[in-house]
């Protein structure tokens, strides 16, 4: 399990457009292992609220681009690193625990 998994649906599919490079709803789905409806529907929401930008690729027309606007770069900002953070302590905890050859 990926430190990303332990948020929201909305967040991830936020710091997934955040941290890729122009990805089609399809794909975001692919990576974060939910349906595209779900993503499509997520996208939806945040677009809504300011927090997502929606445009049509200039390449191929039937495809969609999402971006973060200016106004909502501090917030994925912090969640960029509130999830990194999550990752090391996630990462901190497994280094202490015993390992297996000799935790009997």
């Amino acid at each position: 399990m990926k430190p990303a998994d332990y948020l929201p649906v909305r967040a991830r599919v936020l710091l997934e457009v955040a941290t890729t490079n122009n990805l089609p709803a399809r794909e975001i789905a692919r990576r974060l292992g939910i349906t595209e409806r779900t993503v499509l529907v997520t996208i939806a929401q945040l677009q809504h609220e300011g927090m997502l930008l929606r445009c049509r690729d200039p390449q191929e027309k039937r495809r969609n681009l999402y971006e973060i606007p200016d106004a909502a770069t501090d917030i994925v900002k912090a969640m960029v690193w509130y999830r990194d953070a999550v990752e090391e302590f996630r990462q901190a905890d497994l280094d202490r625990l015993p390992d297996e050859s000799t935790a009997a």
